[in-house]
């Protein structure tokens, strides 16, 4: 079986599943990277069998318990064998030590994913930054779309040890840190199941959002941990039961804009969120983008203008702050703003033998001058099999064209099946 040439343009627009092991009836560990191997550049999956491998100069380091794996944040990682979870209900649990937090990255401890957008991961647990403080954040694909949880409550620490955990039941995702819950958002759906998506242990697959510290005693669980369990992992005594004593922290919700939307430069977009307090009043909601305060408000509804923004990617919360001084951060919706004139849509000619040869296309991307046929891509977009409309298929690139640096280039779709594969002329010239 051969596969036909497709043809590509660009517009304005762009013109293992993986063994299990019962624990208990409740809990189901599917993948345990112990990192006690102490020497060498591989590791070994406790429950599947399967191997990982220490990359760049990740290097062996003394452990929360036995040894563990110390990464620079300059290319150091651990990449692992394919590992899916598939059902309603995860767990992902780490120690980590983080020694420095860097302006504008966000730390992953173990993600599966395409790069470190929101639409692209399938599941993933790290840091991030917001209203301020250095956070924990879970993002996981489920029923189709994915969700980001940032942690309301919990500082992370520098140079110490703490345990890291997320949680999904099928209803509601959970953070916790050193065994007690800090935030929790709704969310349904059977976990999406990305055959082919890359897991990484220290940042996102794509290379980018290094981990800055020590990682030790991964669990992946294809169950939802109970806050008891996350305890006794944390090695700390169950939660009891909350009380209402003292001030009760507000809750917010940012409401607009809508979580993956897109603008275009210099683009003007009204950022709104809804907070409420059970025991005071709400005295003020803050809106962020990452660590940098957009503006304030103090009247409900809570609503604030943000003019002349720039092409970019950035990632929106609310801080609601209440009469007793608790505050709350709001889970992150991270949204885009391109260029007026920069690709968004790429636009080709399917194969002539789509529907019975080709399994997926593949976008690359190459610079000005490149010989295509052999040059490797700058960047690449895995396309899946879109429909065909008109004769033509679309696909939406914006956030690989996006995190191109500046320059001239041209890109090719490549059909790829069972029989081979099949690469496009390159596209018309394009500025990033």
């Amino acid at each position: 079986m051969c596969l036909a040439k497709t043809s590509v343009c660009f517009a304005v627009l762009f013109g293992f599943v993986i063994g299990q092991r019962t624990i208990r009836s409740e809990s189901v560990l599917a993948s345990h990277w112990e990192l006690d191997e102490g020497a060498g550049t591989t590791t070994n999956d406790a429950v599947a069998g399967g191997t990982g491998t220490l990359q760049d100069d990740a290097m062996w380091t003394t452990g929360k318990s036995g040894a563990a794996v110390n990464m620079d944040g300059a290319g150091d990682y651990i990449s692992l064998p394919r590992i899916d979870v598939t059902g309603s209900a995860i767990t992902l649990s780490a120690w980590v030590k983080n020694s420095s937090f860097a302006t504008g990255v966000e730390q992953r401890f173990v993600s599966k994913a395409y790069d470190s957008s929101e639409e692209r991961t399938y599941w993933m647990l790290g840091q991030t930054t917001a209203g301020g403080q250095n956070r924990l954040q879970f993002r996981l694909k489920a029923g189709g779309s994915t969700a980001t949880l940032t942690a309301s409550t919990g500082t992370l620490p520098l140079n110490t040890w703490y345990h890291a955990a997320a949680t999904y039941d099928g209803s509601t995702m959970r953070l916790y840190l050193n065994g007690t819950e800090v935030g929790s958002v709704a969310e349904s759906g059977l976990i999406s199941r990305g055959r082919n998506v890359p897991v990484n242990l220290g940042r996102s697959p794509e290379g980018s959002n290094y981990l800055r510290g020590a990682i030790d005693d991964v669990r992946i669980y294809s169950s939802a941990l109970t806050a008891a369990e996350v305890a006794a992992l944390a090695g700390v005594a169950a939660p009891a039961p909350s009380q209402p004593a003292g001030n009760q922290p507000p809750s917010v919700s940012l409401t607009a804009p809508a979580s993956g939307a897109t603008f275009t430069a210099p683009a003007s977009i009204t950022l709104t969120a809804t907070a409420s307090d059970t025991d005071g009043t709400i005295v003020q909601v803050d809106f962020y983008n990452g660590s940098k305060l957009i503006a304030s408000d103090s009247t409900s509804p809570y609503s604030v203008p943000w003019s002349n923004v720039v092409a970019g990617s950035y990632s929106l919360t609310a801080v609601a702050r209440d009469s007793g001084g608790a505050t709350t951060v709001s889970s992150t919706r991270d949204i885009t703003v391109k260029s007026a004139t920069l690709p968004s849509t790429a636009v080709f000619t399917p194969s002539s033998n789509d529907a019975t040869a080709v399994q997926r296309y593949v976008l690359e991307v190459f610079p000005l001058g490149a010989d295509t046929r052999v040059a490797n891509p700058v960047a690449t977009q895995d396309l899946g099999k879109p429909a065909i409309v008109n004769g033509e298929i679309r696909a939406d690139v914006t956030s690989t064209i996006l995190a191109l640096a500046p320059g001239d280039y041209v890109a090719t779709v490549t059909a790829i099946g069972s029989g081979g594969s099949a690469q496009s002329a390159p596209s018309p010239q394009f500025r990033r």
